[in-house]
């Protein structure tokens, strides 16, 4: 058995995904707690946040809902509507001088 103190010294500089403290495997045991290899051991993370991931991808998805007023992304846009959306630009992000 460690002291707590010498325990979570050796802890911190063991390079691995997940360390007990005496106790064998203890952080296995609370789903919360991400578990995996690091480096170039283990298969991944399994439980917690970092564990859902493991079985998701990323994805977005859009839906037009209503029509743009001016026509943004066309190469038909004319000297106008570029004008306006540079006065909307500079009107909502620009700096004051």
């Amino acid at each position: 058995m460690f002291s707590r103190r010498h325990g979570r010294q050796i802890a911190d500089r063991i390079r691995a995904g997940g360390t007990s403290i005496n106790a064998f495997v203890a952080h296995a045991t609370i789903p919360t707690l991400p578990l995996g290899g690091v480096g170039g051991s283990g298969f991944g993370r399994v439980h917690g946040p970092d564990g859902l991931r493991e079985f998701t991808y990323a994805k977005a998805t859009t839906e037009q809902r209503f029509p743009s007023p001016l026509a943004l992304t066309t190469f038909k846009r004319s000297a106008t509507v570029d004008a306006v959306v540079d006065t909307l630009v500079s009107v909502l992000h620009g700096r004051i001088q």
